[in-house]
């Protein structure tokens, strides 16, 4: 109820966005915070309208359906970023946002809020287990490139100030067994070093290897996300139907009666709408992202990634009060295969095609690896406890703790790491390096 009285907020906002002057409009950031607000009832439209073709047609449809639609209001706005260019971070800490949510945020609340109702909550461990080893396929691909450009890219150090102190100065001194006399020795001390990899675009080893690297992966985790379709509507589908008729109601009393021609049409109509108000998140993002004084990676992580999220959170929660929990745990589980097998290589294609081989203003599959850590965690918390097979509250609350971790953690992390400033919270450390003069020689 609440997101279809919503749609005349869309409506409201978007003839603001673009029949009102900009003098006369809203500021950047009551812009920011509507849009954000109405992306909200448009995804849970496009979702309607996707299940409403689906149960008219095939399983089969509804997956491809699904496939190709289900993360477009995230891809729409993704897009609108790279395009536009300067977002690239944000882009980036989206996408992990959004592993980050469905794997332990969404089934985490699902959880609690089920399990207070019910005591113990059971799902299908064999359906849960086909999207647990999808997910470990898509973090293998996902995380290669990084891991390989970690290991062989090239580094640099850089620090803020040197100075050449003389310690000590000897009258004769023994090298190797040569004997020098009045010789100095001096000392080097650098202040303020930073010890990193070096820019991409200015990395040879980038071009000759890893990019090659990132768009092998791109073509191939696709290809996983279809052969996972092949073997559940098709070679296995007896696995996903083991518990279809447990729980109490069905989904069957929610399905969505719209006709297929008018779903199709709202669908057209919805995305058109979504990709309205990206363009318009997009252009208030800086002006925001500067009032806020919080980072591309913290806005990225949060807002960016869990509003447009906010329909499956909501689903989630209504499948566990029903005791559905495996309705739960799949949506969940679905949308991270999406955002690893689907959404990022069309992020990286989206990138070739507007900007080249630069890795400027593009989504490059090379992330920190304090991101690495987390999703890798979050696919192991999320297996762990789909191979049970049951599940209660404070298995919920377990996972949405470690969610909080997590979030926190990289609320702390440095606006520009590469950056020399002493204002700087990445790690430093002092350099020193002896050096002696030889007659005109110097030895460090």
């Amino acid at each position: 109820i609440i997101f279809v009285n919503l749609f005349p907020v869309v409506v409201a906002v978007l003839l603001e966005t673009y029949l009102v002057p900009e003098e006369h409009s809203l500021p950047p950031i009551a812009k920011f915070f509507m849009d954000l607000l109405c992306t909200i009832p448009i995804t849970f439209y496009i979702g309607m309208a996707i299940s409403s073709i689906a149960a008219q047609t095939n399983y089969m449809i509804g997956a491809l359906l699904n496939a190709s639609f289900g993360s477009m209001t995230e891809l729409i706005l993704y897009g609108s970023a790279i395009r536009n260019g300067g977002l690239d971070e944000l882009v980036q800490f989206s996408v992990t946002g959004g592993l980050l949510s469905d794997m332990l945020l969404l089934p985490g609340l699902s959880m609690i809020i089920g399990g207070i109702k019910h005591k113990e909550q059971k799902f299908n461990p064999n359906a849960a287990g086909v999207s647990s080893l999808l997910l470990f396929v898509a973090v293998v691909g996902a995380f290669t490139p990084t891991v390989f450009y970690h290991m062989y890219g090239g580094y640099t150090q850089d620090c803020v100030d040197c100075e050449l102190l003389v310690s000590a100065t000897y009258t004769n001194v023994s090298v190797g067994g040569v004997e020098y006399m009045n010789q100095t020795v001096q000392s080097i001390v650098c202040h303020g070093c930073h010890y990193g990899q070096i820019d991409l675009d200015a990395d040879p080893r980038y071009y000759a290897a890893t990019r090659y690297v990132i768009y092998v992966v791109a073509g191939i985790l696709p290809l996983a996300y279809v052969i996972g379709l092949v073997f559940t509507f098709f070679t296995h589908t007896h696995i996903f139907k083991e518990e279809e008729h447990e729980g109490e109601g069905g989904e069957g009393e929610d399905s969505p009666e719209w006709s297929l021609p008018f779903s199709c049409i709202f669908m057209l109509i919805s995305t058109i709408m979504f990709g309205l108000l990206a363009e318009n998140i997009v252009h208030v993002l800086q002006p925001t992202l500067h009032v806020l004084g919080v980072p591309q990676s913290f806005l990225g992580l949060t807002l960016i990634a869990l509003v447009p999220a906010a329909t499956e959170i909501v689903n989630a929660i209504k499948f566990a009060l029903s005791n559905q929990i495996n309705l739960s745990v799949e949506i969940g589980s679905a949308s991270a295969i999406q955002i690893s097998l689907i959404q990022m290589p069309f992020l990286i294609v989206l990138s070739a095609a507007f900007n080249g081989a630069t890795t400027h203003n593009s989504f490059v599959l090379i992330y920190p690896l304090l991101t690495v850590f987390a999703v890798i965690m979050a696919v192991i918390t999320f297996n762990y406890i789909s191979a049970a097979g049951k599940t209660n509250y404070f298995v919920g609350a377990a996972m949405v703790t470690i969610y909080l971790l997590f979030i926190v953690t990289f609320y702390f992390i440095p606006d520009n790491p590469d950056s020399g400033s002493d204002d700087n919270h990445h790690k430093r450390s002092n350099v020193f390096m002896n050096v002696v003069n030889l007659n005109n020689k110097r030895i460090f």
